[in-house]
């Protein structure tokens, strides 16, 4: 199993890596350039996760689509099934993810949870 591992700041993932040396060079080299704190974190499979709230990360947000570094996700998992509900706070459209993809996302840092 390949383990992740996330650079953090505030709280919020800004950066994920394969390599956990890799991540605590960037977020020294982070830290001494802005000046705030930054964390490195394993990422945790969410395999328990049945509700939780997200947000895209940076990289998948177009220029053009700025609406959407404003918008927060909400996954909510049906029953005992592998689908989540995944709805947001400015659309009324609701979207359906298997459980698989949901891991995927999460563990590739292109939802970050908050």
């Amino acid at each position: 199993m390949n383990k992740k591992y996330g650079l953090y700041v505030r709280g919020l993932l800004v950066k994920s890596y394969d390599d956990a040396i890799e991540a605590h060079k960037d977020a020294i080299y982070c830290q001494s350039v802005t000046g705030m704190p930054h964390e490195v974190k394993e990422i945790s499979e969410p395999t328990e996760l049945d509700h939780f709230k997200f947000k895209f990360s940076d990289r998948l947000i177009s220029k053009e689509i700025t609406d959407f570094s404003k918008t927060v996700f909400e996954a909510k998992r049906r029953d005992n099934t592998d689908l989540f509900d995944v709805t947001n706070n400015m659309y009324d459209d609701a979207f359906i993810y298997t459980k698989t993809d949901v891991d995927k996302y999460i563990k590739d840092a292109d939802w970050i949870l908050i």
